[in-house]
């Protein structure tokens, strides 16, 4: 049993042509079912009986034109293939896409992945920026706790100090009070 080839062709550049393939005998259908999933519109522009191996090939002889899966650029050789099978030479709504019209369009892919490596590494700067931020003032704690351990330090030995001062003093005292009992005690005896 033969099927269904079919050539659609997208009218908005770069005027894609989908080559594709339907068990149906019905290829209007497939093509409204194709136009409701695509924002530009398609036209049938041909129609050949086959089988999904002849699909195949066509894919193969086509493939320095395929763009993704099964649409391709509509070259020369796709166009003068498309046209000796309908044996017309003029059909108004097929549209050819010149060599300067695909280095235009990869010039503007180009363009367009220099603006996102641009972004890219604006993105990589900002980053970087703040984590030298965020490592300075890292760095600012760190050298804060350590001043502070310091400082803790200082005064741990300074009240270590001042408690051994204290007991000396207190000390000193003691004996001096006791002295100074025993001096009162000679008087009055």
């Amino acid at each position: 049993m033969l099927f269904m080839i079919y050539f659609i062709q997208a009218q908005a550049y770069p005027y894609l042509i989908k080559i594709g393939f339907t068990k149906t005998s019905d290829v209007s259908k497939r093509v409204n079912d194709l136009k409701t999933v695509n924002a530009v519109d398609l036209y049938l522009i041909l129609v050949l009986f086959g089988t999904w191996h002849d699909e195949q090939k066509l894919h193969i002889q086509f493939s320095a034109e395929r763009v993704k899966g099964e649409w391709f650029y509509p070259s020369n050789q796709l166009i003068n293939f498309i046209l000796e099978k309908i044996n017309q030479k003029n059909i108004p709504f097929l549209k050819k896409v010149t060599e300067k019209e695909k280095i235009e369009e990869s010039n503007k892919i180009i363009d367009k992945q220099k603006e996102l490596h641009a972004s890219i590494n604006k993105l990589i700067k900002e980053k970087r920026t703040l984590k030298i931020i965020h490592l300075e003032k890292q760095t600012k704690l760190i050298n804060k706790i350590k001043q502070l351990r310091k400082k803790n330090k200082r005064l741990s030995l300074l009240k270590r100090y001042m408690n051994n001062f204290d007991r000396k003093l207190q000390h000193t005292l003691e004996k001096m009070f006791d002295a100074n009992v025993k001096e009162q005690k000679g008087f009055i005896n």
